[in-house]
């Protein structure tokens, strides 16, 4: 990382790996901090605020100021902008292990979890990410709940840039129709 970053301040002409990507074993921090932050009037401000968004998203189609939502036929998400209010990466991570176990209890496995490292125009971008898959083993066969779900923190220069929860939806006529994602959103939105 030391490479990386004498890189990037322009002492070492050695430029970083592009796309590297490792494994994102969740640091003990992040389960305590979102220990602490459960149940907080911060946290519940920001799931009303993405839910509160939707609504309004839904009823008039009007993007909200700071959450984006995209659908499509077989997918459909959102980009919560975490910039604006100066948001911490501790927090970001631990919405991101929020979310992440709110879908392990809905029959949800961890397909996989990653952290990309790239670079775009001198500066460093960081992605961490945890891919959820459906469990057949806990759904009947065919009921794909509401899709492959993928959870994403996006960091620029070490600040948090976005959220996003991106579902996509199997094409295969063998699955159920999936959930609507409006499900998903109020699952995803429950007050800690």
């Amino acid at each position: 990382m030391k490479k990386l970053f004498d890189w990037l301040s322009g002492t070492s002409a050695q430029q970083p790996v592009e796309n590297k990507r490792v494994d994102y074993p969740i640091d003990d921090d992040i389960h305590k901090h979102l220990d602490g932050w459960r149940g907080s009037e911060a946290l519940n401000r920001i799931l009303t605020e993405v839910r509160d968004a939707f609504i309004s998203y839904k009823a008039n189609s009007s993007q909200h100021e700071h959450i984006d939502f995209m659908t499509g036929s077989h997918n459909h998400g959102f980009i919560l902008d975490v910039q604006r209010e100066f948001w911490n990466a501790n927090d970001c991570e631990a919405l991101l292990l929020y979310w992440k176990t709110l879908l392990q209890e809905e029959a949800y496995i961890n397909s996989m979890s990653d952290i990309r490292y790239q670079s775009q125009q001198k500066q460093q971008e960081i992605i961490y990410r945890h891919y959820m898959k459906p469990s057949k083993r806990k759904l009947s066969p065919g009921n794909q709940r509401f899709g492959n779900i993928e959870l994403v923190y996006k960091q620029i220069q070490d600040q948090p840039f976005y959220l996003k929860c991106q579902v996509n939806a199997y094409q295969d006529a063998s699955y159920d129709p999936p959930e609507d994602f409006g499900q998903l959103v109020f699952l995803m939105t429950e007050q800690a």
